[in-house]
C-alpha cells in the first residue's frame, strides 16, 4: 500500500493532527511516523508523500516519491543530492513559520553592518587595536532606502523592531518607499523632519 511517511520528531505534531491526517488519507495510504532510516527503508519504494524529511541516502531508493513537504523553510540541502533534480516530486517548504529568528537575525545584521563589527572581528584575528575607526556615522546608517520586500518584513516585525527604538517612516524624495531609521545603532541621533 501506498505510504505517507511522518518524518518529523515524535509530539511534533499532536494526536489530534495526526487523527486529522490518518482521516483523510485513510483509503489511499498508509501512514508512517518514524524518523528512524531502518524502518523507513522498509517502506522506502512505496513512499508518496513525505511530511517533514526523510533520511537523504534513502531519497533515491524513494522511487515513488510524489511530493515531500519540508518543515522548515531552507532547501539547500538540494545543492549536496543533485541526484533529487532528476527525481519526479514536487518540493514544498514551510517559509513563513519563523519570523521571530528571521528579524533577530536581520537586525544582528544591521548592528553588525552599522557599527563595522565584521571588520572589527577581522582587526582582532589580526593582533590589531583600531580604537574607534570603525564607527559610521548615523547619517550614512539612518536613512537607506529600503525596498518593498524589507518594508514589508519590517512591518510584519514590529515588535522587535521597536524593541530595537526602529522607527519607520515615509520620505516623499523617496515616493512611496519606506525608510528605515536605527537611531538604536549609535550614540548620535539622527532626526528626520517630514
Amino acid at each position: 500500500m501506498k505510504q505517507l511517511l511522518i518524518g518529523l520528531e515524535e509530539k511534533t505534531l499532536s494526536q489530534k493532527q495526526i487523527n486529522q491526517i490518518e482521516e483523510r488519507t485513510a483509503s489511499r495510504f498508509e501512514i508512517l511516523q518514524s524518523k528512524d532510516a531502518d524502518q523507513i527503508k522498509t517502506y522506502v519504494q512505496d513512499i508518496e508523500i513525505v511530511l517533514g524529511s526523510i533520511p537523504r541516502n534513502l531519497l533515491k531508493q524513494a522511487t515513488s516519491l510524489r511530493w515531500l513537504q519540508q518543515w522548515g523553510a531552507g532547501a539547500d540541502w538540494l545543492l549536496r543530492y543533485p541526484e533529487a533534480e532528476k527525481m519526479d516530486f514536487v518540493l514544498t517548504n514551510a517559509s513563513g513559520v519563523h519570523p521571530i529568528p528571521v528579524a533577530e537575525h536581520l537586525f544582528g545584521m544591521l548592528l553588525m553592518l552599522a557599527r563595522n563589527l565584521h571588520k572589527a572581528l577581522d582587526a582582532h584575528r589580526a593582533g590589531v587595536w583600531v580604537g574607534n575607526r570603525w564607527h559610521i556615522s548615523p547619517d550614512r546608517l539612518g536613512a537607506k532606502k529600503a525596498d518593498d520586500s524589507f518594508g514589508t518584513r519590517i512591518r510584519s516585525h514590529w515588535g522587535t523592531c521597536g524593541a530595537f527604538g526602529t522607527r519607520l517612516w515615509h520620505d516623499s524624495a523617496w515616493g512611496a518607499q519606506t525608510a528605515v531609521s536605527l537611531s538604536a545603532c549609535s550614540t548620535h541621533h539622527h532626526h528626520h523632519h517630514a
